[in-house]
């Protein structure tokens, strides 16, 4: 028997815990990669961000099972068996989850390769010097 799963729609009202792997995986990152890997992605290639408002980690929503590989240090990709508190789509400032990147019902899927891309880059310019040489 075939089941159908409706379109995804955030909660109507505040917030909801949120099964990932049905509508979308999560890729969480710290805020301070978020904010190097975001002005990498253009309109197109981002689509709706969560925030968590007290944790200050970052959430990209992108197609079940297009992260399953990676392995970006401190990244982390919520799938099958986690979930993610989903805020309203009215919800757009602080405190508590919201949509740093407002919720948009055809277009709130990121491009997962621009989002690896851009992560990694982050990741890269974020870390620290390792030449023992190098003075800051």
């Amino acid at each position: 028997m075939l089941t159908l799963i409706p379109p995804f729609q955030p909660p109507p009202t505040e917030q909801l815990a949120m099964d990932a792997g049905v509508h979308w995986d999560a890729v969480r990152a710290t805020a301070d990669i978020a904010a190097l890997a975001l002005p990498e992605l253009d309109e197109q290639q981002c689509g709706s961000v969560i925030c968590d408002g007290y944790g200050a980690l970052v959430y990209w929503l992108v197609p079940v099972h297009a992260a399953d590989a990676w392995t970006l240090p401190t990244v982390r990709v919520l799938s099958a068996r986690s979930c993610l508190v989903v805020p309203a789509p009215h919800r757009v400032t602080p405190p508590g989850n919201f949509w740093m990147r407002p919720f948009a019902r055809d277009h709130y899927l990121t491009e997962p390769t621009a989002l690896h891309q851009a992560l990694s880059h982050a990741l890269t310019t974020a870390q620290p010097a390792t030449d023992p040489g190098r003075r800051p």
